[in-house]
């Protein structure tokens, strides 16, 4: 089973491409525009990551983590802004296994990180399809 990616981004158009370009790879994505609608269906659903703009309308990304951690204690997040991220690194240092990226995103160091991430964890790393084109990652 490929691993699930939840992303949550109010731009339909970022969220679309996104979603593209990660389910091109192999990925299971499932996309929402409003985060409160994202975390009813993170609550009652598996899910291995989760990527999401930083600046959203209905919840600032404090509190989405903190929402976040509720549901899924150990989840691990990237957020992705178009703005400065200094001051949110800083903010949110406490949070492990958190990454920041600019957009527009770099999806090659996007998926570069999450295979490493889940070789870090021992994760089963056949579900997690390579960053040059769906040679899954390997644990050596």
């Amino acid at each position: 089973m490929a691993s699930r990616i939840v992303i949550v981004d109010e731009d339909l158009a970022s969220l679309s491409e996104m979603t593209f370009s990660l389910a091109s790879r192999g990925f299971r994505i499932k996309g929402f525009e409003d985060v409160r609608t994202a975390l009813t269906w993170m609550s009652s659903n598996r899910v291995d990551f989760l990527m999401t703009e930083l600046h959203m309308a209905r919840m600032n990304s404090e509190s989405l983590l903190h929402e976040i951690r509720k549901i899924h204690p150990s989840l691990p997040c990237v957020f992705v802004s178009g703005f400065d991220l200094i001051g949110h690194r800083l903010r949110l240092a406490e949070f492990p296994d958190v990454l920041f990226l600019r957009k527009p995103v770099d999806t090659d160091r996007l998926v570069t990180w999450l295979c490493r991430y889940m070789k870090k964890n021992e994760k089963d790393s056949l579900h997690l399809p390579s960053p040059n084109g769906g040679v899954p990652c390997s644990k050596t």
